[in-house]
């Protein structure tokens, strides 16, 4: 399933809900951007850098 997450500004995760079924998956199927693998990103980069990028992507933080 997907999970709707709010960050706070005190960068808290705030859970909103729980959708078994996600519904992206057909806009990187009929564009075929990497979707999945950018939100993966975006998620390992939070973990390894202990919370949220504040407006900048994992890749335009690794790039510079």
């Amino acid at each position: 399933g997907c999970f709707d997450i709010l960050i706070t500004k005190a960068a808290e995760p705030v859970f909103l809900e729980m959708n078994p079924n996600g519904q992206w998956a057909w806009v990187e199927n009929m564009t075929g951007l990497p979707i999945a693998a950018a939100i993966a990103r975006e998620l390992i980069f939070a973990h390894e850098n202990g919370g949220v990028n504040h407006g900048r992507s994992a890749s335009e933080t690794t790039a510079a």
